[in-house]
């Protein structure tokens, strides 16, 4: 089949997943708080807000009957992935989760984030161009740095193409 983007309730829900923070109880009633970690079944969309991350994702619009949802690829998307508090919120929580991971070496550490963010294993190219951004093992000094590199690394995976559409 043709490659499908996932829909807006997915993309955010999988990011909370890798982080570890998707609460899965049944949980009512809805918030319009999208900070808050559980599934978007029970984040309300705002029918005033027509900027917000749902809605840019093509979410049904919540003033119609909607029979079939709208599938759009547009730069505000990409802009929202790359900018957005709650997007860079949730690849902080990521890069924590996985450094605090007893993983022996970086390159396990990028494999482990490609399976946890894309569903698969990084060819020897994305592996390479991984290493030589991010900061090598180092002292407890600069695992702030480090820390933010990482989290960085997940941004752009969460950005990627390969994160938002099923092939």
């Amino acid at each position: 089949f043709s490659p499908r983007r996932l829909e807006a309730e997915a993309i955010r829900d999988a990011m909370l997943a890798v982080t570890g923070l998707l609460d899965l109880k049944p949980l009512g009633p809805a918030t319009h708080d999208m900070s808050v970690p559980t599934r978007s079944l029970y984040v309300q969309t705002a029918r005033w807000d027509r900027g917000n991350f749902a809605i840019l994702f093509d979410a049904a619009n919540p003033d119609a009957t909607v029979e079939k949802r709208d599938v759009s690829t547009v730069a505000p998307q990409a802009l929202l992935m790359m900018n957005h508090p709650w997007v860079i919120e949730q690849s902080q929580a990521a890069a924590k989760k996985l450094l605090a991971e007893p993983l022996t070496d970086d390159r396990t550490r990028v494999t482990r984030a490609y399976r946890l963010v894309l569903g698969r294993a990084p060819s020897e190219g994305e592996i390479t161009l991984a290493l030589k951004y991010l900061p090598a093992d180092s002292t407890a000094s600069d695992a702030a740095k480090r820390t933010e590199a990482w989290a960085h690394f997940y941004q752009a995976l969460f950005a990627s193409v390969d994160f938002r559409y099923l092939n």
